[in-house]
């Protein structure tokens, strides 16, 4: 084999490399994007949570009132 032909046989597994080394470069630099959405996501769920006390609150004194008279 010569070398024309090694480096023929071996540049669809560089390519591939290549690109996967990219790609994975790439979703490394999109990390703290992803770690914001995440920050946020849990700060809305807690306030959704800490809504969700609150209005059950409001409906068992509602309830209770409804109960007294």
């Amino acid at each position: 084999m010569t070398l024309t032909s090694i480096i023929i046989n071996l540049l669809p597994i560089i390519l591939v490399v290549g690109v996967w080394v990219f790609f994975m470069s790439r979703m490394k630099k999109a990390t703290p994007a992803v770690d914001a959405h995440v920050a946020y996501m849990a700060a809305h769920l807690e306030e959704t949570k800490q809504l969700n006390r609150t209005l059950e609150r409001i409906a068992s004194v509602l309830e209770a009132r409804q109960a007294s008279h």
